[in-house]
């Protein structure tokens, strides 16, 4: 039993920077998106994109941090 814990223990921790790394990407591809979105409808894309892709930043890690300190 005890070895078998180890295992996934191992495992999760194992794909912590891949998950990592997925979120930033995600978050800056998704929120600069709608930034993009939303700035082309008010014809302000540089700032929209720009906050969409600083609030992608910002929930990616703390969602991460969220991960990680759970554990």
């Amino acid at each position: 039993m005890n070895e078998q814990q180890n295992f996934r223990t191992r495992k999760s921790t194992s794909d912590d920077p891949w998950a990592i790394f997925g979120r930033l990407v995600s978050g800056i591809l998704i929120y600069g998106g709608l930034g993009w979105l939303i700035g082309s409808w008010f014809n302000k894309v540089e700032m929209f994109v720009a906050a969409g892709v600083i609030l992608g930043i910002s929930l990616a890690l703390y969602m991460t941090f969220k991960q990680l300190s759970n554990k």
